[in-house]
């Protein structure tokens, strides 16, 4: 059975910092007072991918990710700051490789009408 966090949870996980933690899965767990087989029986996981996701070892996949969210009905980005800043961070990536690429295209354009 999912366990919806209260808008004040949801406050409270916001406000502390990632520190040295992977994520805030562990946060979530002590706050609810949720254990991990609560998850693993509701949202059929392993054992193992629930404990994976609350100490950072091993990988962590996107639907494991969603699983756990949809447990505690929030968005993934909440439990797992880091993935948010890094798919930020490849969006970011990816429009300096795209306008580098049709600068690189003019510059040529422009060459060939020189030439």
């Amino acid at each position: 059975m999912p366990k919806p966090l209260s808008p004040e949870q949801i406050a409270a996980i916001r406000s502390v910092p990632l520190g040295t933690m992977p994520n805030k899965v562990g946060i979530v767990l002590a706050m609810t007072s949720t254990r991990q087989a609560d998850i693993v029986e509701a949202r059929g996981l392993s054992a193992s991918q629930v404990s994976n996701a609350n100490t950072g070892k091993g990988v962590t996949t996107v639907d494991t990710a969603r699983e756990i969210a949809a447990f505690f009905v929030c968005d993934i980005e909440l439990l797992f700051p880091g993935a948010e800043e890094s798919a930020a961070e490849a969006d970011e990536r990816l429009e300096r490789e795209r306008r580098e690429a049709e600068r690189r295209s003019g510059e040529d354009r422009r060459a060939k009408d020189v030439a």
